[in-house]
């Protein structure tokens, strides 16, 4: 696995852990998305607070986080809660039940091997292709603050495949009219 932070790689340690037991339960596994998953396809360039999460049973991965030591926060003023694990203080929040509304093509939904305890884990992650899509999306709702495009750049960067018809597609539904070839650039 690439370098990445210590409280990054606990973190994963955690995420393996709760996809092992829903898997073990019949439960979908959720999804890495945000700034989380931007960390992990960066090997920790991009450094994000905490791991978003995308589950199709949120109540059951819930009950799975209970068991692992998590706690939930209900922020004052928020709808959405947040759950954070009492040793590690990592924090989770779910951002959905559908994986960028059903428009992402599930079979490039990544599956990444993770070490936990010296065995096997795994992940899923959303795709690259999705990623930098919600990355321009963010961008382009404030387009004053840059820090979602050079994501964005990034991503583009390190990618060592990308479907171009595919980015094209989701570039063109979460960021109409953008023109996204020339904020992005050649590839490296």
């Amino acid at each position: 696995m690439a370098m990445y932070r210590k409280e990054f790689t606990k973190a994963l340690s955690l995420l393996a852990k709760i996809s092992g037991e829903a898997k073990a339960r019949g439960v979908p596994i959720p999804i890495l998305v945000g700034g989380a998953a931007v960390e992990l396809f960066t090997a920790s360039e991009v450094v994000s607070a905490d791991f978003d999460l995308v589950a199709a049973d949120q109540d059951q991965i819930c009950e799975i986080m209970l068991d692992l030591g998590f706690e939930r926060y209900q922020a004052k003023q928020a709808l959405v809660g947040y759950w954070v694990h009492k040793e590690t203080e990592i924090v989770v929040e779910f951002v959905g039940s559908q994986l960028m509304d059903g428009h992402t093509n599930r079979e490039y939904i990544q599956l990444v091997k993770i070490d936990v305890e010296n065995e096997d884990g795994e992940i899923l992650v959303i795709p690259i292709e999705d990623l930098i899509a919600d990355r321009l999306a963010q961008y382009q709702s404030s387009p004053n603050d840059n820090s979602m495009l050079k994501q964005a750049q990034v991503l583009w960067n390190i990618a060592s495949e990308l479907d171009i018809d595919y980015i094209t597609k989701r570039i063109s539904q979460e960021a109409p009219g953008l023109e996204w070839s020339e904020l992005l650039g050649a590839r490296q």
